[in-house]
């Protein structure tokens, strides 16, 4: 039987077809593509998960927030790993501690904790702690410490600054210089501190004992007040250093 096959019909049904058949074919391979890649083969042919670094399937990496989301970020602690490791603690029995020296500790920026490595909480910074500690250049006070012993810092020859935790009931620092938290005591200038001109606050009435004991580059103590009100301060033993330098006032009203 022979087939009677029209050829210019069938040139026009090809000519349909092949478009036809070239999009389905694009189709197949573009979702191939695009299917997620949730398994790979290893060389034996076996599908193996894919990895994920750690994080489960309905959990979201968190570099790959949105970066337009804004939040309010709570306070936090300061991490264990900034706290100086290596000081000396002493119990005191009662769940409390002095910090009584270095120890071990050669960090140059002291943070003193909370908390001992026993679990006590730090409230006093012994008599003598860090005295002569050359090293030091730097020292935060927390918010626990309510007592300061006598020459606590005495000797440090390279103290730069003091920094206290704010919430600290008793303490209080300003351009890294130690007071009594009404700032009405000035309790340790650091010897080290670089400035040549120091500008005392009107509302020191008292400068402790060996405040000022040694300050090798301050020139100049300005003092925001009067002759006269300078003069009403009490000036312990020991600041010798203010024996050196000249003093001003910012008022010449007597």
């Amino acid at each position: 039987m022979k087939l009677n096959i029209n050829k210019e019909k069938l040139k026009k049904a090809i000519i349909i077809a092949l478009p036809i058949v070239f999009a389905l074919t694009a189709a197949v391979a573009i979702a191939f593509l695009m299917r997620p890649a949730d398994t790979v083969k290893d060389p034996d042919g076996d599908e193996i998960p894919k990895q994920t670094d750690g994080l489960k399937n309905d959990e979201t990496d968190p570099s790959e927030s949105k970066k337009d989301d804004v939040g309010v970020v709570a306070p936090v602690e300061t991490p264990k790993e900034n706290l100086s490791q290596g000081l000396v603690f002493r119990s005191k029995g009662n769940g409390t501690c002095a910090v009584i020296g270095m120890g071990d500790c050669t960090d140059r920026i002291v943070v003193v904790p909370n908390k001992s490595p026993d679990g006590d909480t730090v409230v006093e910074i012994a008599v003598g702690a860090f005295a002569d500690c050359k090293t030091v250049v730097h020292i935060t006070i927390p918010d626990s410490v309510v007592s300061i012993g006598t020459g606590a810092f005495s000797g440090c020859s390279n103290l730069e600054s003091v920094t206290v935790g704010d919430a600290n009931p008793l303490y209080s620092s300003e351009d890294g210089v130690l007071f009594n938290k009404a700032k009405s005591t000035l309790l340790l200038y650091p010897a080290g501190k670089r400035d040549e001109v120091y500008v005392l606050p009107k509302s020191v009435a008292r400068i402790a004992d060996g405040a000022f004991a040694s300050a090798p580059r301050l020139v100049e103590l300005k003092f925001l007040g009067t002759k006269a009100q300078w003069q009403a301060v009490y000036v312990a033993p020991g600041n010798t250093a203010l024996d050196s330098i000249t003093i001003t006032f910012t008022s010449n009203d007597k």
